[in-house]
């Protein structure tokens, strides 16, 4: 629609990115807290949005990232600061809480492990999506890279996937893989979907004879709540939607949800 003036236009997209930016950081500090409360976040979302007026869903994730939410809100608090001396409180409080959101991933990664006996230090880690959303090869200001960064800094080996990007800095000692496989799935303590990047798979990925799924099948599957994370003792317990090794018994785990992808 047409507005009176620039400085209009820019203050509507400023004013965009920022109830984005604010609502995102509402519902992962409430992501955050329903888990200690032992409430499914996700549900409550869903019930939320049955009102037909009122209410927009949000969902949680592990931060914000692109060349809008992490950047546009802030010079706009930076301006208010600059010109009028002011403090833009709800801006630094959603930057606040939308920053410290790698952190709490790892976290809750090494609390999983921890329900398993295993310790992140040494664990093997299979991070998917790597893009700052889904269906995008754009890495810019992505939440991946601090959370990536973060696991090794702990010990953790690591290796990441996404089919979409194709440069970006990882630091030393970060496996990458272009696809999916089953080996690496197989070979993996504990897998971490931060990205939904499903669009790049087809429904047309070959069945298995043997009833099991492929890599693709496998990554949609425990998509549906993403940043899932799936662990497995190292004897006892294959990931889900991977082939299972039929020589030794194996049992599946439960996945606990940390938190899904709410950025722009």
């Amino acid at each position: 629609m047409p507005v009176s003036s620039p400085a209009v236009a820019e203050l509507a997209k400023l004013l965009e990115n920022t109830f984005r930016h604010v609502n995102i950081a509402l519902v992962n500090e409430m992501a955050m807290f329903a888990a200690d409360l032992k409430v499914d976040v996700w549900e409550a979302i869903d019930a939320a949005g049955s009102k037909p007026f009122g209410f927009m869903p949000f969902r949680p994730g592990p931060g914000v990232g692109g060349h809008c939410l992490p950047i546009d809100p802030t010079y706009l608090s930076w301006q208010v600061k600059r010109r009028l001396g002011e403090t833009f409180r709800f801006v630094e409080l959603a930057n606040d809480i939308n920053r410290h959101m790698p952190g709490y991933v790892v976290r809750r990664v090494q609390a999983r492990l921890n329900a398993d006996a295993l310790p992140l230090n040494g664990s093997r880690v299979l991070v998917l999506g790597l893009a700052y959303k889904p269906g995008t090869g754009d890495a810019r200001e992505t939440p991946s890279i601090p959370i990536v960064e973060r696991l090794v800094a702990a010990g953790a080996s690591v290796t990441a996937v996404d089919p979409h990007v194709r440069h970006v800095e990882l630091g030393d000692g970060v496996r990458r893989l272009d696809s999916l496989t089953l080996e690496a799935l197989r070979a993996s303590d504990l897998v971490l979907i931060v990205t939904d990047q499903t669009s790049s798979t087809t429904s047309s990925s070959p069945a298995r004879p043997d009833g099991c799924s492929t890599p693709e099948t496998a990554w949609r599957a425990t998509a549906r709540r993403p940043l899932s994370g799936y662990s497995r003792r190292r004897s006892t317990t294959a990931p889900v939607g991977a082939c299972r090794d039929r020589t030794r018994p194996t049992r599946a785990r439960t996945p606990t949800r940390s938190a899904g992808r709410s950025w722009s």
